[in-house]
């Protein structure tokens, strides 16, 4: 036990970027006299925290807020808010700090709202897929998260079905490690 502890002690290193994302969600509700759908979306900013226990594998975090506003003639100033936490385990195939491939699996909570889509909030589990690639010098990554919503909509009746769902892609900059 304590040979296995000291290696997962000596490859330890918390690596962390910034990036640009882009969520969509996916909110329904289906029951025997009508059906509506909801898909608001938002542009926003996250920073990727990981703690890597090797170079294979991780555990990530990647706090996102969104907001995006317009004028529209129709109706007047319309716009989208959103935030999301993602927490997963990361497999690497590559070396985590340089070139590789990646899927993820954990927990996530998100919430968006929009003045013409409507809004809904998911927490449940997530998948998630990626890579890094350098381009000059340093490391740039893309990852794209499938959020299923566990929760149900407040006040729902037994014979509805209600879906919560939340689409994630975004590129990222590594910052470094520390």
């Amino acid at each position: 036990m304590a040979i296995f502890c000291c290696n997962f002690a000596y490859s330890q290193g918390y690596y962390h970027g910034f990036g640009a994302q882009f969520n969509y969600g996916i909110f329904s509700q289906e029951s025997t006299f009508s059906s509506s759908t909801s898909t608001p979306s938002v542009p926003g900013v996250f920073y990727k925290a990981t703690y890597a226990f090797s170079e294979k594998f991780a555990v990530s975090a990647y706090p996102f807020i969104g907001f995006s506003g317009s004028a529209s003639s129709r109706n007047g100033t319309t716009g989208s808010v959103g935030i999301q936490l993602p927490i997963v385990a990361e497999l690497y195939f590559g070396e985590i700090d340089a070139s590789n491939f990646f899927l993820g699996a954990g927990f996530s909570y998100a919430s968006i709202g929009s003045t013409d889509f409507g809004s809904g909030k998911v927490f449940g589990p997530q998948i998630s897929a990626g890579g890094q690639f350098e381009l000059v010098g340093r490391l740039l990554g893309v990852r794209a998260g499938y959020s299923f919503g566990l929760n149900k909509t407040d006040g729902i009746i037994e014979s509805t079905k209600d879906s919560h769902n939340v689409i994630s892609v975004g590129v990222y900059y590594l910052l470094g490690v520390n």
